[in-house]
């Protein structure tokens, strides 16, 4: 098992990867904090091998208004401006899922509440 760090907004060859040989990614509420997610959602793919795996953890609901009060205050928070998310960097399930797809994953196969 490999444990390396990963600047997904970068090109992943650029950064000593290779294409298409990992078969699981990990993105715990990282992917959100970027300024493209369809960018950040290719260079994932980009990464894995024919049927790997992107386990993601992300905050869907966008009305929590204490997660904005607290998290507010980091700069990564604000990076999705330019990419349509103005007031949150979060998008819903629903979004996750086009997203998903445009970028070659099979979508959202599973979620919890």
């Amino acid at each position: 098992m490999i444990f390396k760090p990963l600047d997904c907004e970068k090109d992943v060859l650029a950064q000593g990867y290779e294409e298409h040989s990992y078969d699981l990614v990990v993105a715990s509420l990282v992917l959100h904090a970027t300024t493209n997610l369809r960018r950040t959602l290719t260079n994932a793919r980009r990464l894995l091998k024919p049927g790997g795996y992107l386990v993601m953890q992300e905050v869907t609901n966008n009305h929590l208004t204490r997660t904005g009060f607290l998290m507010s205050a980091t700069p990564g928070w604000w990076l999705g401006k330019d990419d349509g998310r103005k007031l949150s960097p979060c998008v819903s399930e629903l979004e996750w899922h086009k997203l998903l797809l445009e970028c070659g994953f099979s979508g959202v196969d599973t979620a919890t509440p």
